[in-house]
């Protein structure tokens, strides 16, 4: 098991010496949406400083793969695995050349990104949860790739919709809608002496997340909205819309 700094990740952010994921060669890499974009920022650097036709056979095998992954894990089919074998393989390389699977956390990753690096490396398969509920929520079974939701429920846990009618939000909805509350063994019991936050994200055991989900037709969690004006960063922090829209640039 290692750890890796964003700033060091690849070897494009560091001089004479490999970046840490190209020295560890993970089989299995977890981190924040930053870590994807920083990884895939890296790949196109080295591309687009290549010469020209490389850089065109690069895109154009990007761009056939992609038409070529209908369903299941990106890379299934002849040819996307010559597409792997004759184009991708150097790109793996960044990754250390083991990668299997990558998982994403912390926050929403942008659908451009983890498509980009699925095709190019490994399935980067999305995973939800909380801190209140010990990280337990949802996960994408790498065997069901896709780029739409978070994935199936854990078995450790409940997960159900409630109507936010103020947002047309309703558990009735096709396909149904509404404010994600958990339940089970993994869930907090409430918020050292913060009464009123407990009464306000707690209820017979349920844990009020304040994110807005919906489940498609195979039973996958979908998260579409949020109750109140909070978003996460890259990096899993989380910031105050209002903050951002109050904050005005001073004058040079």
């Amino acid at each position: 098991m290692g750890y890796g700094n964003p700033r060091t990740l690849v070897d494009t952010s560091v001089r004479n010496c490999k970046g840490d994921i190209g020295e560890f060669k993970p089989t299995v890499l977890v981190g924040v949406p930053a870590v994807w974009e920083t990884i895939k920022k890296g790949i196109l650097g080295k591309v687009n400083g290549g010469g020209m036709i490389a850089r065109n056979l690069f895109h154009a095998a990007l761009q056939a793969k992609s038409l070529s992954v209908n369903s299941g894990i990106p890379g299934s089919g002849i040819s996307a695995n010559l597409l792997d074998s004759v184009v991708f393989n150097k790109v793996k390389q960044a990754t250390g050349g083991r990668l299997r699977i990558a998982l994403n956390g912390g926050g929403p990753v942008s659908k451009e990104t983890q498509r980009f690096i699925s095709l190019t490396i490994c399935p980067l398969i999305n995973g939800y949860g909380l801190t209140e509920t010990c990280g337990m929520g949802a996960i994408m079974d790498p065997a069901a790739w896709n780029d739409q939701t978070v994935g199936e429920v854990t078995g450790s846990i409940e997960v159900k919709l409630v109507d936010f009618p103020d947002a047309g939000y309703h558990a009735t909805n096709n396909p149904p809608q509404g404010e994600v509350w958990i339940r089970g063994a993994a869930v907090t019991e409430g918020y050292l002496d913060l009464e009123k936050e407990n009464k306000e994200s707690f209820e017979d055991g349920w844990f009020k997340t304040g994110d807005i989900g919906e489940f498609d037709s195979r039973g996958q969690l979908r998260i579409i909205d949020r109750k109140k004006n909070l978003v996460k960063t890259l990096n899993g922090e989380y910031i105050a819309l209002e903050k951002v829209s109050n904050t005005q640039e001073l004058p040079a």
